[in-house]
């Protein structure tokens, strides 16, 4: 009985070990623009692990990239799953609602940012504040709009802190 616990925890040891070496390939052919690569090593770290977020995230990133209908709507399928393991990932929801906005759905646009919102305390992140501009600006709402684009201009202009 001892041996199959020293085994068991050595295949769980072994299982982490894989999922870690795998984000890190992926992440690192993410910065060398090797996104394919990226994808691949993503995709099997998912494998190993199906509740990895960063990984799921990495995923809906590298297809939001690709900009078009195809691409946005692959990226949303990883995020509702990463969304489905850490539902209270207010970037997760924010990135939902840009992709929604991209597929032309409004109204789960809004629904996705709304909830960013909540999530966040003091969202710093000027596509989210881009994102929720054209969602008002395609509301004909010009003056929230305005508003929110300028927060995303005080946040890209904002220094490092």
């Amino acid at each position: 009985e001892r041996r199959s616990k020293q085994a068991a925890v050595f295949a769980g040891c072994r299982l982490l070990l894989m999922h870690w070496v795998l984000c890190g390939v992926g992440s690192l052919h993410a910065s060398m623009g090797l996104h394919a690569d990226s994808l691949q090593a993503h995709e099997a770290a998912i494998r190993n692990n199906p509740h990895s977020t960063p990984s799921l995230k990495a995923c809906a990133d590298i297809h939001r990239k690709d900009e078009t209908h195809e691409g946005y709507m692959r990226a949303i399928e990883y995020l509702q799953r990463a969304l489905n393991v850490e539902p209270n990932d207010g970037d997760a929801w924010g990135s939902l609602g840009y992709c929604y906005l991209m597929v032309d759905d409004v109204q789960k646009a809004f629904t996705a940012y709304q909830q960013a919102l909540y999530l966040i305390p003091a969202p710093k992140d000027p596509y989210l504040w881009y994102g929720l501009g054209i969602l008002y600006e395609r509301y004909n709402s010009y003056d929230q709009a305005d508003e929110y684009f300028t927060s995303g201009v005080q946040q890209r202009s904002a220094p490092c802190s």
